[in-house]
């Protein structure tokens, strides 16, 4: 189990066993816990383009609107990041397909799409919605496939987004903005090139482990106004 005080602890012995001195609030810790959260979970990886981790895949049904051409995205418990859904699906069809198909497009380009009354059934996200063209038919079920936001810790026994393997990564993060506030700003920069560095760094290293084993997903049910 991975939670909130589990990470507290960490840090408060990572910030002594630096000989961190100042006067930094739970509420303060808690805060670059959850910022380091979100840098984990958004990291760019060796292309330059953010990774897709494995763990923040999830998979979430509803049903399709009256004629209804874009949907905001799911809201809590099943919250995922803005812009973040690479495929979606209508009943068994693989109605809009991810990557290879291309029918994931920009929003210039879905636009045109409209304009120029395509045929070709695509999605594009945009500004926290998701719009799909041509317009499905009604009551059917809608399965998105996206990325989890990172969940904001706030009670002790708050559970992370990302599993135990990512806690260091999540802490040490937290701990290099302690050291930044403390203008320990050396040692902050190379907590954070351990850290990120795309080639030999800690995320690195535990992206090669994710690419070497089978994919992971969860199923849940998306709680978004359709309109």
């Amino acid at each position: 189990m991975n939670t909130l005080i589990e990470l507290l602890n960490d840090l408060d012995s990572r910030i002594s066993a630096a000989k961190i001195s100042g006067f930094w609030t739970r509420a303060m810790k808690i805060e670059w816990l959850n910022q380091a959260g979100q840098r984990v979970c958004d990291w760019s990886g060796p292309l330059g383009m953010p990774y897709h981790w494995p763990f923040l895949e999830l998979a979430l049904k509803t049903q399709t609107g009256d004629e209804a051409e874009y949907y905001d995205y799911p809201d809590e418990p099943n919250a995922l990041k803005q812009n973040s859904i690479y495929q979606i699906s209508i009943e068994d069809e693989e109605y809009f397909t991810p990557y290879a198909g291309r029918r994931r497009v920009n929003w210039e380009q879905f636009i045109r799409h409209k304009q120029e009354e395509v045929t070709e059934k695509v999605f594009s996200n945009h500004n926290g919605y998701y719009f799909l063209y041509p317009v499905p038919l009604d009551g059917k079920e809608l399965t998105l496939y996206g990325l989890k936001k990172w969940r904001t810790l706030v009670n002790d026994e708050d559970e992370t987004t990302t599993p135990e393997e990512m806690n260091e990564a999540v802490v040490r993060v937290a701990l290099a903005t302690c050291q930044r506030k403390a203008k320990k700003y050396n040692e902050a920069k190379a907590e954070l090139t351990e850290i990120f560095d795309p080639s030999v760094g800690v995320l690195s290293q535990l992206k090669a482990q994710y690419d070497n084993e089978s994919p992971q997903g969860y199923g849940g049910e998306a709680r978004s106004s359709r309109w």
